[in-house]
């Protein structure tokens, strides 16, 4: 029993990592939301979009992950920010940028950035954020908007290199019967799935091999 609780405890937690309970993962074009929103089971859904391009600040340039969410990101877990902000209330023309990039250029809160030509307000600093660790490689300091500031600055059109990400909550006790569709529908569009309980697999794998040897 307490491995099997030990078990849930990382299960709640991998969702809070995820930022939901399941998410679909297409590259170069968008995650078909409403197939998934109309699985039995699936409560809510949320996007998050993440690619690479160039932040400028003044004269400087740097290469930056961008993640793009849209309203009720995340489904699980929390953004927490310095100051305190609500990832809802990021306008389109808003912008969080992660600690290392504030020092590298002395960012101050209200300072103007451009992305792609766009003029971006920093509205706070990204101490930290779920579903950081399913964007696949970082190859620079992460700054976070809205998906709406993303469209605006034309980075998604047709050839860009870009990760979509439908993160799902599932109701209680409705989990593997959800998969067993996503994974069906997934197959279909040629995406890639990953749920809460594989993000900590190794420690999963232990604690039940814990729980065998006592049972």
């Amino acid at each position: 029993l307490g491995g099997l609780g030990f078990q849930r405890a990382l299960e709640r937690s991998g969702a809070d990592l995820l930022g939901g309970d399941v998410e679909i993962r297409n590259v170069h074009r968008p995650v078909a939301a409403q197939r998934y929103a109309q699985i039995e089971g699936v409560q809510e859904i949320a996007r998050m979009t993440s690619l690479l391009s160039m932040l400028q600040v003044g004269d400087q340039y740097r290469l930056v992950q961008i993640t793009a969410v849209e309203e009720g990101w995340p489904l699980r877990g929390q953004l927490v920010t310095e100051p305190l902000l609500n990832a809802k209330k990021l306008g389109p023309k808003d912008v969080l940028v992660e600690p290392s990039l504030a020092q590298r250029f002395d960012l101050k809160i209200g300072q103007k950035v451009q992305v792609a030509g766009q003029d971006l307000t920093v509205r706070g600093i990204v101490v930290a954020m779920p579903g950081g660790f399913s964007q696949g490689p970082v190859l620079g300091p992460r700054i976070l908007m809205s998906r709406a500031a993303l469209e605006s600055a034309g980075l998604l059109q047709v050839g860009s290199l870009f990760h979509d990400h439908l993160l799902l909550n599932v109701a209680p006790g409705q989990l593997d019967a959800v998969l067993s569709d996503v994974n069906s529908q997934a197959q279909e569009d040629g995406a890639r799935v990953r749920e809460r309980r594989a993000a900590a697999p190794a420690t999963i794998q232990i604690v039940n091999r814990v729980a065998v040897g006592f049972a």
